[in-house]
């Protein structure tokens, strides 16, 4: 029971959001008038989720970072060819990057990951492309990275500094 009101207690949440105008309840004035007309918006609201559950299952499954993971992949295939050129500097065997860490040569933190990079590309046998960012300003600013170190993958991009672990989950995927 405990499950299914959470379930609708997120639905109504995400229905009052829509309804209310952009500065919320504040400038919304009263929603309802009275409590009744309240509590009959509430058995309405609930009878329509109780008949159409699949509306709970739209709501509960869309990505609201879809567009934004659309458009760095579109991104990274019409960049690829650049940031996982074959020759790129890195470590590991030779071959096409798997991952490219964008690093600056006074970034203490890029010096420290390097470390664990290395071992990972050692330890995987793969290749890990470098990036220099003062050496590559406009290839690091059409990626609109504005940390180092941070990470393209051929899928995704990581900013910022993320222990290699995780780093080595995304090669998983």
């Amino acid at each position: 029971m405990r499950s299914s009101w959470t379930i609708f207690g997120k639905a109504v949440a995400i229905v009052l959001t829509a309804l209310l105008p952009p500065g919320g309840f504040a400038s919304a004035g009263p929603l309802w008038p009275t409590t009744q007309a309240q509590q009959a918006f509430e058995r309405e609201l609930r009878a329509l989720l109780l008949e159409e559950p699949e509306i709970i299952g739209r709501i509960l499954t869309q990505d609201p970072y879809a567009d934004e993971k659309a458009a760095d992949k579109a991104m990274l295939q019409a960049m690829s060819g650049a940031l996982f050129d074959p020759t790129r500097a890195g470590w590991g065997p030779a071959g096409i990057p798997v991952m490219v860490m964008l690093r600056a040569p006074e970034c203490v933190p890029c010096q420290e990951a390097e470390h664990g990079l290395q071992d990972l590309a050692k330890s995987r046998g793969v290749r890990i492309g470098i990036l220099d960012v003062t050496q590559e300003p406009a290839l690091a600013q059409s990626l609109g990275m504005d940390t180092v170190p941070s990470y393209v993958f051929p899928q995704m991009m990581v900013r910022g500094d993320v222990p290699v672990f995780v780093l080595e989950g995304y090669l998983d995927r």
